[in-house]
C-alpha cells in the first residue's frame, strides 16, 4: 500500500481559491482528489510552485554591487 501524502498547503493555503479554503458539496471531489493525494497534478499547487520558483531565480540572479 502507497502512503497517501497531504498537500503541504492544507495547513497554509496559498490562495483563497484552493479547495481546501472553503471546504462545500461542489469542492469535496477535487479535496479529495487533489488535497489528499495528487496535489502535484493541482493546478493551484503547480501555479504557486511555478511563481515560488520564478521569484527565487529573479531574487538570486539580482547583482548588489
Amino acid at each position: 500500500m502507497s502512503t497517501r501524502e497531504l498537500c503541504p498547503f492544507i495547513k497554509t493555503p496559498p490562495s483563497s481559491k484552493c479547495y481546501c479554503v472553503e471546504v462545500n458539496s461542489q469542492k469535496i471531489p477535487n479535496l479529495l482528489e487533489y488535497c489528499a493525494k495528487n496535489f502535484l497534478k493541482c493546478n493551484f499547487y503547480i501555479s504557486h510552485t511555478k511563481n515560488v520558483n520564478e521569484t527565487s531565480q529573479c531574487g538570486s540572479s539580482k547583482s548588489f554591487s
